[in-house]
């Protein structure tokens, strides 16, 4: 008898464990079912690109951003309150990218923890639009990208035409860009700035549903089955959804597109400067075959063509108050 009290009190000690255990998980599975689910979901990796976010920020909310993530890979200073001060906007430092040398770490261990319809990454200097004149990234996805998982987004190259200085706003005061029927080869045959006739880069949109998580900056990766779809954004055609390329895009696809992305990789002497830097994690001169980074920055800029749809998508929602 004087064993049998010992031998309940054990069992009643690991029985009250367990079910703190089992309750422990319950609530943390309530918690994270009861996280807002996002319909749309932007992240963004930046290092000191202020003149950059000050029209990134805005821009993406107006398109139907839920929320926007910025990984932060030790800027200089702080950036502007009018830029962080939304609560859809959270700022994350980067942690994991320069411990594995992998630019996309950060993004894909946030990957795991976020609730969301769609999901992009996108660079400060690439905007994705849509160009119906009243359409949005969101009310595109919502109508004519419904029964997809994965569209492709070609890049369409802008130009800084020279500025020694960053502008006052990107989306205005840069309306110059390649003319993508003509070829644009490199002098000193430089992989980073090379020309883009055959193939393009594209961004991605994509269900986190359907993927494992992003592969590159260009595309998602590990589609849980055989059946996801994904195509391109400019005729809807399939394509395979781990490509990071575009190929064979020309004026008329330009025209005939239903998203695009503006990429605005050089805005003046000194971003390309600053992208020349060693000390950037994703710097431009670790990507250039010998000669010198910032002259073969200044080669692969071809001011050809205006163009002024995103800039008058934007003026027409008066997203920017000071444009003329």
């Amino acid at each position: 008898m004087n064993l049998i009290y010992p031998c309940i009190f054990g069992i009643l000690v690991v029985f009250v464990i367990a079910l703190r255990v089992v309750m422990d998980n319950v609530q943390r599975l309530y918690e994270e079912k009861s996280k807002p689910f996002d319909f749309l979901t932007v992240i963004c990796r930046v290092k000191d690109e202020h003149f950059l976010l000050r029209s990134f920020v805005p821009y993406y909310l107006s398109q139907g951003a839920d929320r926007i993530y910025i990984i932060d890979d030790g800027s200089k200073r702080p950036y502007d309150d009018q830029v962080m001060q939304d609560e859809r906007v959270v700022v994350i430092p980067s942690r994991l990218a320069r411990q594995t040398g992998n630019q996309m770490a950060d993004v894909n261990e946030l990957y795991k923890r976020i609730q969301t319809e769609w999901v992009m990454c996108v660079d400060a200097d690439e905007f994705v639009y849509s160009t119906p004149e009243n359409d949005t990234i969101r009310s595109m996805l919502e109508r004519e990208f419904s029964t997809v998982d994965c569209v492709h987004i070609p890049w369409v190259m802008f130009s800084f035409e020279g500025r020694e200085k960053d502008a006052s706003e990107v989306i205005s005061d840069y309306r110059m860009r390649w003319n993508h029927d003509a070829k644009h080869p490199h002098p000193n045959r430089n992989y980073k700035n090379r020309c883009r006739y055959n193939n393009i880069e594209v961004k991605s949109i994509f269900r986190p549903s359907r993927f494992g998580g992003f592969s590159h900056p260009h595309a998602p990766k590990f589609a849980v089955d055989s059946n996801v779809v994904a195509v391109d954004s400019v005729y809807k055609r399939p394509c395979n959804y781990h490509s990071s390329m575009y190929a064979n895009l020309r004026e008329k696809d330009i025209q005939n597109a239903r998203m695009l992305c503006n990429h605005y990789r050089f805005t003046s002497m000194e971003a390309i400067r600053r992208k020349c830097d060693s000390a950037s994690f994703n710097n431009y001169r670790g990507m250039t075959r010998g000669g010198d980074c910032v002259s073969d920055c200044v080669l692969s800029d071809h001011p050809e063509v205006r163009d002024d749809r995103l800039y008058l998508k934007t003026k027409k929602m008066n997203l920017f108050p000071h444009y003329k």
